[in-house]
């Protein structure tokens, strides 16, 4: 990393609880394009495709959606081990734009509920940089 460079951090709210982090990757692979935070409380977006979008609206796909479908985006949320998917009821739009030369996803408020119980909700929002 160049000197005076910092990483971009994405931040998040969990039912009006705020986290943030820098400590985030992106991988870009042939099928499968990947932004994720490796923290305590953190996210993992992926979208199908080798790239990550810099322009859009892109739909939430829910646990047993097709999963190859090039124009929807796979998003949960961690909170120690605990996982949290996109409420089934749930039809928002992660919006994607061009940051600084980079991908900026944003999540606008959007109830996510335990990964094993569905009666344990949460209201998550949040926009995320790629590094």
């Amino acid at each position: 990393m160049k000197c005076g460079k910092r990483k971009p951090y994405s931040t998040w709210k969990v039912n009006g609880i705020e986290y943030s982090s820098n400590n985030v990757e992106a991988v870009v692979g042939k099928a499968v394009a990947i932004l994720a935070s490796h923290e305590y409380n953190r996210f993992d977006i992926s979208f199908s495709g080798n790239y990550l979008p810099q322009s859009g609206n892109w739909p939430i796909r829910k646990l047993h959606a097709n999963l190859q479908s090039p124009d929807s985006v796979t998003i949960y949320f961690y909170e120690g081990t605990k996982i949290f998917k996109p409420s089934f009821n749930e039809s928002t739009r992660l919006r994607a734009v061009e940051y600084n030369g980079k991908s900026q996803v944003t999540l606008p408020p959007t109830w996510f509920v335990d990964y094993y119980n569905d009666t344990d909700s949460v209201l998550i929002e949040g926009t995320f940089n790629e590094p």
